[in-house]
């Protein structure tokens, strides 16, 4: 188990008894026990009569985790039982409660038992022994880099200790069987009377989990990572609603694909209040500012084709003109300017009649114009408030690393930014069917930009009541984020990464490593200028691990993923292998153990109902194997004695990695590889292994052969020249003849009418498959079909 605080297992003593090595070693407070159900169950009749004299009474029921939930001030009073727990009445108070685990007796004395070195008990025991639990606890530093939670951390050095349990699970069993650990506290044990004579023995227990322990030869971890490398595949798309209807008018096809991303985007803002209140606003920041700015120069630009003084005024204008207006005034009784124009005095109200103008948004003057300070508005919004005060044209945009000229708008780039990185959507929008996605499978999928822009699009569609068909603004919000997406960042030097390249990890490795790492191979650690590569990585749902590249395998660029364990989340192994005879460790090169040395298997000789550790030996057998390893070289190891760091690194398991190598296109080819022209499978009917019954015939049999779902390609099927075997070959639906691989994601096709040939075994029949392409080159392939006997 791994603790967050480094000293927790210390903090308390869980022995007086000192050793030679206590200088080296302290022994925690905390040990992690496992057990079977059946060890710690008690029976109906302990549940009623043990616990009688207690607030439980007779009613006392176990967890789902066989721990009973009671007043510590209570322990006394369960009858049948010794106690463990330490209970300080005045510290805790009369209230404290704990979980409790009742072990049996037998089963307590043999965990804390003293052993020698051929795991016999070592005669004149008058103690609990815990003090070999000092090798099984030990602090370690480790890098986080490249896990999800890396990020949540602002130093790279973290320190975790690591309490580990000596015990292993059942080695007799022959079906998956739950077992449960506990993390127990000792501080009590060592005090207790020796040996533990009552039925069971009462242990503190501050948590526990519980999980199965597979028969001998399952899969392991390094099985597991290497099957989840042989499914490595591209995960396939689905179809999901007018104005993104797009008809492919060859095939009379409705492709509902971008219809549905759009109405996904919109329906993602309306759930988001924040969200859809700052896209309000800031669509009224930018209609106010355009309509002002194209008002003004509508009006002025009027003015001058009448020759006239334009008639508006900003406030500026007012005021800067008070004096000039104050000075005509007074010289008004001076000119007489009304006396001397023959008409002045019958025409001095007299206004000469000017053009009207029409400035609505839907007007005339400002419907041709509004488009560009639109524009212009938008960039003003979408700008920030940071630089030394001169003007900049256009304004530089806020970027996210600095202050925002319009904080409505930090929310809006936050909402398009999380679409872009696929935040929030809802997963059968990625993975259309489970079968896309299966249980151990490694998928890959390019992320189509234009789905992604329909999805934003659809989303910033919210709050407009001006735009019927062509919605203005919300193109003026498009522009805007467009020019953050294409503007450098300062200090950065490159603009904001998209993601354009994905993965999905679906596998027990993920519930095993939640913090499981991803790395890139290929791509040149030591540059830290250019953009990061890894854009998202974070856990979905229970078992699925997903990430985000910022481009697709390339050369140079990165050509293989990496998975492999967290460094504080790889597991402790007794042994290499281990069975209810024999236990092989890798520090002895493989060599097997006699019984009864390093591992203890039972009470008896050839019983297996212990299956622990023997902890002290194992320290010393490590111990003196470095020494030897080291005596030509003394001073590379030189430690008087063994150590729980030793110990915690001698039982580490290897750190497991996957490397998988991705495909990737040429350059230099010009994509023309990748052109497919036609994929055929060889379907063998007759001797030795055919596929299909004898008789069958395509043209009378069923349908024939017919595509399911890609209408973009054909189906043909006929005969060889000797009647041995039923070529199909699928061939797209092109003018060129060819379609870029790289754009296909399957080609299923039915055969109708099939009686498939049986066989009294499990038969492998092998179908040859052809890959053809427009460069003229071919790529054989086989597909391998099991043929299981009816009824196998």
């Amino acid at each position: 188990m791994v603790f967050n605080d480094p000293t927790l297992p210390w903090e308390r003593t869980a022995s007086a008894v000192y050793t030679d090595d206590d200088a080296t070693n302290t022994v925690p407070w905390l040990a992690m026990l496992l057990f079977t159900q059946d060890e710690l169950r008690l029976s109906n009749s302990n549940l009623s009569t043990m616990f009688a004299a207690t607030s439980l009474g007779t009613s006392a029921k176990q967890s789902d985790m066989l721990t009973i939930n009671m007043l510590a001030s209570e322990i006394p009073e369960v009858t049948n039982s010794a106690s463990a727990v330490v209970f300080d009445l005045e510290g805790d108070g009369a209230n404290a409660k704990t979980d409790l685990i009742f072990v049996p007796s037998a089963l307590f004395n043999a965990l804390f038992m003293q052993y020698d070195t051929q795991g016999q008990v070592t005669p004149g025991q008058t103690n609990a022994w815990v003090h070999h639990h000092r090798f099984l606890a030990h602090l370690r530093h480790i890098h986080l880099d490249g896990a999800p939670t890396a990020a949540m951390t602002e130093d790279e050095d973290h320190t975790y200790s690591v309490v580990v349990g000596h015990r292993t699970g059942p080695l007799d069993i022959t079906q998956p069987t739950t077992v449960v650990a506990h993390l127990v506290n000792i501080e009590g044990v060592e005090a207790m009377s020796w040996p533990a004579t009552k039925g069971y023995v009462a242990l503190s227990s501050l948590y526990s989990w519980d999980y199965t322990c597979l028969p001998p030869n399952s899969l392991g971890v390094a099985d597991t990572f290497a099957q989840l490398g042989t499914s490595l595949s591209v995960l396939r798309p689905g179809l999901t609603d007018s104005d993104l209807q797009i008809l492919d008018q060859k095939l009379n096809l409705m492709d509902l694909t971008y219809s549905a991303a759009w109405n996904l985007g919109k329906a993602l803002a309306l759930a988001d209040q924040t969200f859809a209140a700052a896209l309000s606003r800031v669509r009224a920041q930018i209609f106010d500012v355009a309509m002002k700015e194209a008002q003004e120069s509508v009006v002025k630009a009027w003015a001058a084709d009448l020759e006239i003084p334009s008639p508006y005024r900003t406030r500026e204008d007012v005021v800067s003109s008070i004096a000039s207006t104050l000075r005509k005034i007074r010289e008004l009784p001076r000119s007489k300017r009304l006396q001397q124009d023959p008409n002045g005095m019958a025409h001095r109200w007299f206004r000469p009649e000017y053009p009207k103008l029409d400035l609505t948004y839907k007007g005339s003057e400002i419907d041709p114009v509004i488009d560009q300070y639109l524009a212009s508005a938008a960039a003003i919004v979408a700008s920030t408030t940071d630089g030394d005060g001169s003007s900049q044209s256009p304004p530089a945009p806020y970027n996210e690393f600095n202050v925002p000229y319009s904080p409505d708008w930090a929310v809006v780039l936050k909402w398009v930014m999380d679409r872009y990185f696929l935040v929030n959507v809802p997963p059968h929008y990625l993975i259309s069917d489970s079968s896309h996605l299966p249980s151990e499978a490694l998928r890959f999928f390019n992320v189509d930009s234009a789905w992604v822009w329909a999805m934003v699009d659809g989303g910033l569609s919210l709050a407009n009541h001006l735009d019927q068909s062509d919605d203005r603004l919300r193109d003026a919000i498009k522009g805007a984020i467009n020019t953050y997406l294409t503007t450098q960042i300062p200090g950065l030097g490159y603009v904001p990464p998209l993601p354009t390249y994905g993965f999905f990890v679906r596998s027990t490795l993920v519930i095993k490593f939640p913090d499981m790492i991803v790395d890139l191979k290929g791509t040149d650690k030591t540059d830290t200028t250019g953009p990061p590569e890894i854009l998202r990585h974070e856990i979905l749902g229970q078992d699925t691990l997903f990430g985000l590249l910022r481009a697709p395998p390339a050369d140079p660029g990165f050509t293989s993923l990496l998975l492999r364990q967290p460094p504080h989340q790889q597991y402790f192994a007794a042994a290499t292998d281990i069975t209810s005879q024999a236990i092989k460790m890798d520090y002895q090169r493989g060599k097997q153990t006699p019984r009864g040395k390093n591992y203890i298997w039972g009470t008896t000789p050839m019983a297996t109902d212990l299956r622990i550790l023997n902890v002290e030996n194992y320290a010393v057998d490590v111990q003196t194997q470095l020494v030897n390893l080291f005596k030509p070289n003394p001073t590379w190891y030189n430690a008087p004695y063994a150590s729980a760091a030793l110990m915690g690194i001698e039982m580490n398991e290897p750190c497991w990695q996957l490397e998988v190598q991705l495909p990737y296109a040429d350059p230099s080819t010009g994509g023309q590889d990748f052109q497919l022209t036609s994929l055929s499978f060889s379907v063998p009917l007759a001797a030795p292994r055919p596929l299909i019954a004898q008789g069958y015939d395509y043209r009378f049999s069923g349908g024939g052969v017919t595509m399911l779902s890609n209408m973009r390609f054909v189906a043909v099927a006929q005969f060889t020249l000797d009647g041995k075997t039923l070529l199909l070959t699928v061939k797209p639906r092109t003018v060129s003849g060819w379609w870029p691989a790289d754009q296909l994601e399957e080609v299923s096709f039915l055969l109708s009418g099939v009686v498939v040939q049986t066989y009294d075994t499990v038969t492998s029949v092998d179908v040859p498959v052809v890959e053809a392409y427009e460069s003229d080159r071919a790529f054989p392939n086989h597909l391998y079909v099991d043929l299981v006997p009816p009824g196998g």
